[in-house]
């Protein structure tokens, strides 16, 4: 049965339809990921059916006694509630039926009741939850990080991430028929996002969820519906799916889009063949090839530009880009970082993770020069040709007193210029204002332009995916994957991670971890425990004056060492692997060079023994040692030796 349904919805806005006939239907068990570029209208689709907006036309239709609960991206607490009394709220319809439940029974002492009216007032307290539902919400508000000192806070005072789990918690523990959510990952840390997702996937109701949260979307979504230009599709499966089938679609008609223009030619040469045979026949024939001429298929080969054409054509740089040692910080008495290290090395993708308020921000601010270690020793060392870029969350490197246009031509060509603005789909009409009037969404796709224009090596880049749609996320995502450069990213967009990141760090009380296994092993929890001798400065060059002697130990440990790390198949991200696998190569031949050169020479091949005599050498005539005749001693450069 339909819990939700929209019947041919449109709404108009400034005079153009934002929904176009719109038709949707929600069923219990049915979860529906909401996908399309920002301004596409979901979050006014939301708004529709949680009943906030009418349509303009069509209807909205909603089964008898239908529980809603509706979230939308910024959620309003009542400022004269706290948190846990917020969060009790939730559970108004489950008193409700626990009071007429208590009611009928006391008809029933009194002999007056109806006993199919209570078997069915029972059955609707206990699928509310019934008497475990106090229990079960005070266990979803701990399991989304929720402790005692933040309940008894004013909802209203509560961080953005807080409320987010806090709304989460109580409407999932509220077990509604229809569950409405507006980006519910937004705040949330990689932990709380995974905790959303078993949730989640728990959940028996109808769920309709706008989300560009593809990891979100993957582990939850039965169904993935698709707005564009003010129409709603429905496909089954979650958005990789979409995404797969989308990519399939575009490469059949590619294929088809060739096929034509071939065909195309084919028939046009036969057309001048017959032409110029000028017989009525060829005529016939002419005329009949023309009816078979397909449509001039150019406009089919016409397809935008692909994520994978975006590049950040930074010069490579070898070696390490980056290190920095001793790094200090606290704030208002709390230690965000206590005497840590960290490195980058060329090709270096790193992921770093932590729960938000936890530092990672400001971490990015030590090593961009912006704030200053507290520790007497500290040293931040760049590579003499690392070119670096940082993004914070806040600016997004951009400069509000200049266009988005004037900002990128500073890098690249007006055309260039021109070409990545209409990639990260900031609209035209905002490329000549000032970035003080761009929303929060405009103004991360003008960062992300910057990004791939400025052509840098080193970027440090804070939450590089918040306020863009899935669309950008994934042009941004393949640049970064694509590109030759080194990267230290704060996020958490799982997906991006494992896309992306080569090693994976965190945060956790003031130390920075390193992790085994990338994402994985982050939830899983596997540390590396070995010393973290990568986070001293890099050995220097071999010294051309060093002995024979020294270079073989040096070349001996070194082979030890990556030995040790390629016979852990969990030590290494892919990339280190390969690097190391490649030193590897390079290593054996100038260890054997090192023997040589360290070693004495080897002993000649032969040793004949004459009269006393040991005579030593590599051959002898004919390639034959004599027995016994004399050696012939003249013109052999033979060694003598006495026989002691």
């Amino acid at each position: 049965m339909d819990q939700l349904a929209a019947e041919n919805i449109y709404l108009f806005r400034r005079g153009e339809a934002l929904l176009k006939g719109v038709s949707l239907e929600l069923k219990a068990g049915l979860r529906v990921g909401l996908v399309g570029a920002n301004g596409a209208g979901k979050s006014t689709l939301l708004n529709m059916l949680a009943g906030k907006t009418p349509p303009d036309d069509g209807r909205i239709l909603r089964a008898p006694g239908l529980r809603l609960v509706y979230i939308p991206q910024r959620p309003v607490a009542a400022p004269n509630l706290s948190a846990l009394q917020l969060a009790r709220e939730s559970l108004k319809a489950l008193r409700e039926a626990e009071l007429d439940l208590r009611e009928e029974e006391t008809r029933l002492a009194a002999g007056m009741g109806d006993l199919d009216r209570y078997a069915s007032l029972r059955e609707r307290f206990d699928s509310l939850g019934g008497y475990g539902a106090e229990a079960e919400l005070e266990k979803s508000l701990g399991e989304f990080g929720l402790d005692t000192e933040q309940l008894r806070q004013p909802a209203n005072a509560l961080s953005g991430g807080e409320r987010a789990r806090l709304m989460l918690a109580s409407a999932l523990a509220a077990r509604p028929d229809v569950l409405l959510l507006d980006e519910p990952s937004n705040h949330l840390d990689l932990v709380a996002r995974r905790e959303l997702q078993e949730r989640l996937k728990r959940y028996r109701g109808a769920l309709l969820m706008a989300s560009h949260d593809r990891a979100l979307l993957d582990a939850v979504s039965t169904h993935t519906a698709e707005l564009k230009k003010g129409e709603l599709a429905l496909y089954k499966g979650g958005y990789s799916d979409l995404r797969f089938r989308q990519g399939l679609l575009k490469r059949q008609t590619v294929k088809a889009a060739k096929e034509a223009t071939k065909r195309a030619k084919r028939l046009d040469a036969a057309q001048r063949r017959l032409r110029s045979w000028g017989t009525a026949k060829a005529h016939r024939q002419r005329k009949a090839l023309a009816k078979r001429a397909p449509e001039p298929p150019q406009s089919q080969l016409q397809k935008p530009t692909s994520a994978a054409s975006i590049s950040l054509g930074a010069r490579p740089v070898k070696g390490r880009l980056l290190t920095a040692k001793h790094l200090s910080y606290s704030f208002q008495d709390k230690i965000i970082l206590k005497d840590q290290s960290i490195y980058l090395d060329a090709g270096d993708k790193v992921a770093l993770l932590g729960p938000n308020g936890v530092g990672k921000s400001t971490l990015l601010k030590l090593l961009a020069l912006e704030l200053e270690s507290e520790h007497p020793e500290a040293d931040i060392h760049f590579h003499k040709d690392a070119k670096l870029a940082y993004s914070s969350q806040e600016r997004r490197g951009v400069r509000d007193d200049q266009t988005p246009l004037e900002q990128l031509e500073v890098f690249v060509t007006l055309e260039r210029a021109r070409l990545l603005l209409a990639l990260v789909g900031l609209p035209r009409t905002d490329w000549a204002k000032l970035p003080t009037t761009l929303s929060g969404g405009e103004r991360a796709r003008l960062g992300a332009a910057l990004l791939v224009a400025a052509e840098k090596n080193l970027l440090l880049l804070d939450e590089p995916t918040n306020d863009l749609d899935v669309g950008v996320t994934e042009t941004l995502q393949a640049a970064l994957n694509s590109a030759d450069v080194s990267i230290l990213f704060v996020t958490h967009d799982e997906a991006l991670v494992r896309a992306v990141a080569t090693r994976v760090l965190a945060l956790e009380n003031g130390e920075l971890v390193e992790y085994r296994g990338g994402v994985d092993g982050y939830f899983k929890g596997t540390r590396r425990l070995e010393p973290a001798a990568n986070l001293e400065l890099p050995p220097p060059p071999a010294d051309p004056e060093e002995s024979p002697e020294v270079r073989l130990e040096r070349l001996e440990l070194e082979r030890l060492a990556l030995e040790d790390a390629l016979a852990d198949p969990y030590h290494l991200s892919e990339r280190e692997r390969q690097r190391s696998r490649e030193r590897y190569t390079e290593l054996i031949p100038e260890l054997m060079q090192a023997y040589d050169a360290a070693l004495p020479g080897p002993l000649p091949a032969y040793r004949v023994v004459r009269q006393g005599i040991a005579v030593m050498t590599d051959g002898f005539a004919n390639g034959v040692a004599p027995l016994n005749s004399e050696p012939n001693l003249e013109g052999l450069g033979l060694e003598l030796r006495t026989v002691p």
